[in-house]
């Protein structure tokens, strides 16, 4: 017992110096690999969409194993596993991972209550112990600590990135995945098209119709671009008037045709009836080298834009 204290200890310790969840999660199967014998083991992770179960991480599966399966949320196992208790397989077939075995156990990985995956560890021609079931059913408990840190740090970094507002990307956070984007883009010779949406006296409207009423009216635009654009499109707040919209594989031109789409829903909102909205469209080309000139290129557009009556979409650089 004083063995494996120690051993646990010194888990303990290691883990708490890393953030990196793959790292973290490593260190436990190599904290396990010379305390049990075991033919494979395999943790599995709920997707964030989908709410599916894919493999992370594990030993002894083959490469078509670990890229192929997927569970589900309809699944039998899952559904037993959302009881949140270990289960111990002896029963021939009634589960199985890649290999037959005599005995398979399975910890769900959970949290409040929530499923967030499962490990499992099984044995060929052996029965697991009673010691090696708690040693096991210890480190799965480990996993789910560790799974749910993961997930509150990815949370808290998540919401600083985002607009109260919106929900959509801040400022630093656009341009900084807007410059991976570009990069991309440019790397695999593909079009990328910047646009800016910018709302024509702002500062008139905000002292008119106060900001409760202009709050409400960026949150109802906000889910008319969202539900108008694709999931691979980027949107983030350039300014309290200006959106930033990031629309990769199309030029320009071709941006036009859910960008009028989308100017088309927006001036149905109420308070838009009577204010002007420009867009401001921008691709990249050989001389923009940074993701900062091609949205100083839509923004200025967007600018002209809300000057003209008549044509409120203007194209720059394409």
């Amino acid at each position: 017992m004083d063995h494996i204290t120690t051993h646990l200890d010194l888990l303990l310790s290691d883990l708490l110096t890393r953030k990196n969840l793959e790292e973290n999660l490593s260190m436990i199967i190599r904290s396990l690999e010379p305390e049990i014998e075991f033919q494979s083991l395999g943790i599995f992770l709920r997707t964030k969409t989908g709410g599916n179960f894919r493999f992370k991480i594990g030993r002894n599966l083959s490469h078509n194993f670990d890229k192929n399966i997927l569970f589900h949320p309809h699944d039998p196992l899952i559904q037993d596993l959302d009881k949140l208790k270990p289960l111990s397989v002896k029963e021939k077939q009634k589960y199985k991972f890649e290999h037959e075995f005599q005995h398979l156990l399975i910890f769900p990985l959970y949290n409040n209550r929530e499923l967030l995956g499962f490990f499992f560890m099984d044995k060929s021609q052996a029965d697991f112990s009673d010691q090696e079931f708690q040693i096991i059913h210890i480190h799965s408990s480990i996993i789910s600590l560790i799974i749910s840190l993961h997930e509150q740090r990815m949370s808290i970094e998540q919401y600083h990135l985002l607009d109260d507002l919106t929900g959509f990307l801040n400022h630093r956070a656009f341009l900084e995945r807007g410059e991976n984007l570009l990069s991309q883009m440019r790397r695999y010779k593909r079009q990328l098209t910047m646009c800016v949406l910018k709302i024509d006296n702002y500062e008139n409207l905000l002292r008119t119709v106060g900001k409760e009423n202009c709050d409400d009216l960026i949150r109802k635009m906000a889910e008319v671009l969202k539900q108008g654009l694709r999931d691979s499109d980027l949107l983030g707040v350039l300014y309290r008037d200006a959106v930033g919209i990031l629309l990769p594989e199309i030029d320009a031109h071709t941006a036009l045709i859910p960008i009028l789409r989308l100017d088309g829903s927006l001036r149905q909102l109420p308070l838009l009836e009577n204010n002007h909205l420009g867009w401001g469209l921008a691709e990249i080309n050989r001389q923009i080298t940074h993701i900062d000139e091609l949205v100083s290129l839509a923004m200025d557009a967007a600018f002209e834009s809300t000057r003209k009556l008549e044509d409120n979409i203007i194209i720059r650089g394409s």
